[in-house]
């Protein structure tokens, strides 16, 4: 009955009602329906209001939410770039690691080869040579092309039966300080002698 009207003609119509029911009579008996009938139409849409607001509001949160998780999401996604374009390096507290393991070893001849093509593979490299010759050891350097090749650091020997004693002391160290160095049989390597050969950066 009363849903086609405005909010305001609503409001100005219960008014009228109520004043002419305070006249008493049949007609006001009539008007106190019709007060109690327009009140009702009121509350009702006074509850449709309140739903819809919460329902807005509810909205609003989840794409607030969404768009939060979003933003983690794309930090997240930052970061990880950053750290898979960051130069492998042996950090000073690595240093000190591979100094006081390497010093408890007689000196033997170290080669670092790397890519020469690759600059990133050519600083990491450096920072082998000199955590290696801070120890007393004798490293030559060794720029290589590497077509084909896979991957990752990699420790070389001869005769995995016949290697240096500090080679699997090396290998050990380095899987603590989450560097992955991966053993690698290289029958041109002389006997006694290690060969870190430095490729690509892993991208995972």
């Amino acid at each position: 009955m009363f849903s086609s009207f405005s909010d305001s003609a609503l409001s100005s119509f219960r008014w009228w009602v109520s004043w002419i029911a305070a006249g008493g009579s049949g007609v006001g008996v009539a008007c106190a329906v019709l007060t109690i009938l327009a009140t009702r139409e009121t509350s009702r849409r006074d509850s449709t209001k309140a739903d819809a607001t919460a329902s807005a509001l509810l909205d609003t949160q989840t794409k607030l939410a969404a768009a939060e998780l979003s933003s983690r999401e794309a930090r997240a996604l930052v970061d990880q770039l950053e750290i898979k374009q960051r130069a492998r390096q042996i950090t000073p507290p690595q240093a000190v690691s591979i100094l006081t393991l390497l010093q408890r070893f007689q000196p033997i001849p170290i080669v670092v080869e790397y890519a020469e093509t690759d600059s990133e593979a050519t600083q990491f490299a450096a920072s082998l040579e000199a955590a290696f010759k801070a120890a007393g050891y004798a490293v030559a350097m060794k720029r290589v092309t590497l077509i084909g090749d896979p991957p990752g650091l990699y420790l070389g020997v001869r005769d995995p039966k016949n290697t240096p004693l500090v080679a699997p002391e090396l290998q050990k160290l380095f899987q603590t300080l989450n560097i992955d160095l991966k053993p690698q049989v290289r029958n041109e390597i002389e006997l006694g002698t290690i060969v870190l050969r430095v490729a690509a950066k892993p991208w995972k």
